[in-house]
């Protein structure tokens, strides 16, 4: 299983970074170089078994004060 997902992601490698490359799109390069390491990362640790966190849970704690904060401007007084 980790194998067949590693085989897929360097095809999206080699099918993705040529152009990049061609075209010096650098800052899109690292972007996506970025984005390929962390679905690669979570990929693989799912694919073993291990425990992923969910990123909602991540979101909510970031949006979550700023919600009620926004909610407490809202108000009618």
């Amino acid at each position: 299983m980790v194998l067949g997902i590693v085989v897929l992601f360097l095809v999206l490698v080699f099918y993705q970074v040529p152009g990049m490359i061609r075209r010096g799109l650098w800052g899109e390069l690292a972007a996506y170089a970025f984005f390929w390491v962390l679905g690669l990362t979570v990929a693989v640790a799912m694919a073993l078994g291990m425990k992923v966190p969910n990123p909602t849970h991540g979101i909510e704690f970031v949006y979550r004060p700023l919600a009620s904060v926004l909610e407490g401007f809202l108000k009618k007084p």
